[in-house]
Formats: structure tokens, C-alpha cells, sequence
């Protein structure tokens, strides 16, 4: 059964570091504006009108994402041994979730988030950040 465990977790990590090397990295390379609302519209639902210092913001956030991805994907090897990887990992996923909880109201406003889409959003970190820990913590 920890064979189906660490299976699990390893995909878990996959995701996380897939989907984190690929916002990273778009948000470094700051597509033209039409090109990057049409992302954010796709990943996030979200409409932005940055300026050139949020842009730079962004492009920092991109290199903790690259920064996560890496540190994801070097825990999938061996997930047991690498064990404070992967309980950081399912840490900041929950933290995540639990930011878009607090400033919901201010998220949706800030960026024209719908409610519902928000709450697919949210669910999505806490469960995989909880998966992930949950994971970790069956495998010993």
C-alpha cells in the first residue's frame, strides 16, 4: 500500500512543479498584454491592467514559482527521504488556499474573479496541499 502512496505523491508533486515551472516562467517572460489577459483569463479568471512596477512584481513571483517547481520536482526521487520538501510544499499550497479564504472579497473585487470559479480555485490548493500532506503522512 505505500508503493500506491508514494505513487500518489510523486504525481502530486508533478503537478505542482509542472504547473508552477509554467506560470514561472510565463510570468517572467511577460507576454505582450493581450497574450498575458488572455492567460490570466484562462488559469485564473482574472482581468489585470498592470503597471510597469506590477509587472516587475510579477516577474519576481515568477522566479519563486520556477524556484518551487525545482524544489517540487527534486522531491519527487524520493519523497520519504526528501520529507521537508514535500511538507513545505503542501504547506504553501494550504497557505494559499487559506489567503484566498481571508481576502476572497478583495481577490474577486481586485481582479473580477467570479465567486464560483474562486471557490474551484481555493478548493483546488487546500485539497492538494492537504492530499499532499495527508500523503506524506501515510508513507511515514
Amino acid at each position: 500500500m505505500d508503493d500506491v502512496y508514494v505513487l500518489m505523491l510523486r504525481l502530486a508533486l508533478i503537478s505542482v512543479a509542472a504547473t508552477h515551472l509554467t506560470m514561472g516562467v510565463l510570468a517572467i517572460i511577460s507576454p505582450p498584454k493581450r497574450q498575458a489577459d488572455k492567460m490570466l483569463k484562462v488559469f485564473y479568471g482574472a482581468t489585470l491592467d498592470l503597471t510597469p512596477q506590477e509587472r516587475h512584481l510579477i516577474r519576481m513571483l515568477g522566479a519563486y514559482m520556477i524556484a518551487v517547481a525545482f524544489v517540487s520536482a527534486f522531491a519527487v526521487a524520493d519523497p520519504v527521504a526528501r520529507w521537508a520538501i514535500v511538507y513545505g510544499t503542501g504547506i504553501l499550497l494550504l497557505l494559499r488556499g487559506g489567503q484566498r479564504i481571508v481576502f476572497a472579497r478583495e481577490i474577486r473585487a481586485a481582479f473580477g474573479i467570479f465567486p464560483t470559479r474562486m471557490k474551484m480555485q481555493t478548493a483546488f490548493f487546500l485539497l492538494l496541499g492537504a492530499l499532499i500532506v495527508a500523503l506524506r503522512l501515510a508513507v511515514g
